[in-house]
């Protein structure tokens, strides 16, 4: 009887756990890490960690205004910037190979801006934002002139050490 009244309780104790949803472990291994935002400590870029990204933002052939999955890119930048304390924002533009090299040139810049403008909307302050841009240089697909690539057509976001 002493053996039936133990495998009962401990077979309510299992199921009780199992239908709260607790996982039991057995060994600290098998325990789950902990979240990513209580390890990275607000000061990271103080001790040189390196911060995610780079960001790519998107944007449709010869235009800048951003598109709402580019916005919900930038709304990942800003959260992950709160965490970080000091640092700057480097904003680069792309653009693809159609058009004349000036052209994609002066179309990087103005994505660059439509990237600055929405997360200095956002809170970012714009002193430190710096924004650049590199045209039709530095594709992320390399392709011959002329040759539509959305993946080109980009605004890459990264973080750096205030100094």
């Amino acid at each position: 009887m002493t053996i039936f009244r133990t495998s009962a309780v401990g077979g309510i104790i299992t199921l009780a756990l199992l239908v709260s949803g607790c996982q039991r472990y057995d060994h600290v291994a098998d325990m789950p890490p902990p979240p990513i935002e209580n390890e990275m400590p607000a000061s990271a870029f103080d001790r040189h960690v390196p911060a995610p990204g780079p960001w790519g933002v998107y944007f449709d052939l010869d235009r800048a205004e951003l598109l709402p999955e580019g916005k919900k890119i930038l709304d990942l930048v800003v959260a992950t910037y709160g965490r970080f304390g000091r640092s700057v924002v480097n904003i680069n533009g792309h653009g693809d190979t159609t058009g004349h090299s000036q052209y994609n040139l002066s179309l990087g810049e103005r994505r660059s801006e439509a990237v600055k403008a929405y997360l200095v909307m956002k809170g970012i302050p714009a002193r430190i934002i710096a924004t650049e841009t590199e045209g039709e240089k530095d594709l992320l697909v390399p392709t011959s002139d002329d040759v539509l690539e959305r993946r080109n057509r980009r605004v890459e976001v990264t973080f750096a050490p205030a100094s």
